[in-house]
C-alpha cells in the first residue's frame, strides 16, 4: 500500500538486456518518427533504454523496467505467467447497438 509507484514503471531485478530484442523498439521508434531512431546503431542496449526512459534506479543499479518487458521482450510470460488482456469491439459502437459484440482474449501464449 505504501509503494505509490505504478507496476509497470518499477524496475525489476530478473530483467535482464538480453531478454530485450532491439528489433521491437526499432519498429516502436519507426512508427513514432522518433530521433532516438539514429541511436540504435552507435548506443548500446542499455543506453537506447534509458534514453527511452525505460531504466530505473541510480546509475550504480540501473534496472530494466517492468514495461520495457511488456512490450520488447519476445517471451513476456517468463516475467508476467497468468496475465492477459480482454479486448471487445463493438462493430457498431457500444451505444448504438449494446448487444453485438466480439470479444478476444490475449495472453503471452496466445498466437495473434
Amino acid at each position: 500500500m505504501a509503494n505509490r509507484t505504478p507496476f509497470d514503471d518499477r524496475g525489476n531485478p530478473t530483467i535482464t538486456p538480453d531478454y530485450i530484442d532491439l528489433i521491437l523498439p526499432r519498429n516502436y521508434l519507426e512508427k513514432a518518427h522518433s530521433k532516438l531512431l539514429l541511436m540504435l546503431g552507435t548506443d548500446s542496449k542499455m543506453e537506447i533504454l534509458d534514453r527511452m526512459d525505460l531504466l530505473a534506479g541510480p546509475t550504480e543499479n540501473r534496472q530494466i523496467k517492468n514495461v520495457a518487458a511488456m512490450m520488447f521482450s519476445t517471451h513476456p510470460e517468463k516475467f508476467f505467467p497468468y496475465t492477459q488482456i480482454d479486448v471487445v469491439i463493438f462493430p457498431e459502437g457500444k451505444v448504438e447497438n449494446p448487444n453485438r459484440f466480439t470479444e478476444r482474449t490475449f495472453n503471452p501464449t496466445c498466437s495473434l
